[in-house]
């Protein structure tokens, strides 16, 4: 088990581009932030299943609102098979841009889909090994296109997983 911090882009250093996502954990805890909006606002998703869309600690608290949270859900519970799907972020290839700055750490580029089309990155829970679902996310009976780009065991031992299609 070792802290995860992974930053995901479609498209290209050169070439069309999306904003950059970071995904990190601390402990059992995992946060997902887009870097346009990563000093004002988070996901988090909590033990044993708390979600959240929230404004930063660092942003506060608008004067409108009671808490930080924007958005508040509670997720199903990891069972032993199976997936837990917290975020879905969709990326509309024709709406890639070339006017973005260069982001200022290593990426990993996921390939855009082809115009027209549309990029998906999955964030979810799991207690299936990684070789387990790795074959379950593209096994000849999976959705087409998917892959594993990021799989972490958190301490409670479920494993936060990052997929793209």
């Amino acid at each position: 088990m070792k802290r995860f911090d992974v930053r995901i882009a479609v498209g290209s250093l050169d070439g069309p581009r999306s904003n950059v996502w970071r995904f990190w954990s601390r402990k059992a805890e995992v946060y997902a932030a887009q870097s346009a909006m990563g000093g004002v606002e988070k996901f988090s998703f909590h033990t044993p299943n708390i979600c959240r869309r929230a404004f930063t600690k660092e942003h506060g608290t608008p004067i409108t609102l009671n808490n930080r949270a924007t958005h508040r859900w509670l997720r199903d519970v990891t069972s032993t098979a199976g997936v837990v799907r917290v975020l879905r972020v969709g990326f509309a290839t024709d709406l890639l841009s070339t006017a973005l700055a260069p982001p200022k750490r290593s990426i990993s580029w996921i390939k855009p889909a082809p115009s027209g089309w549309s990029t998906v990155i999955d964030l979810m829970f799991t207690r299936e090994n990684e070789t387990t679902l790795l074959k379950a996310l593209t096994g000849e009976r999976a959705e087409i296109g998917h892959r594993l780009v990021a799989y972490n065991r958190l301490p409670n031992g479920e494993a936060f997983c990052v997929s793209v299609w």
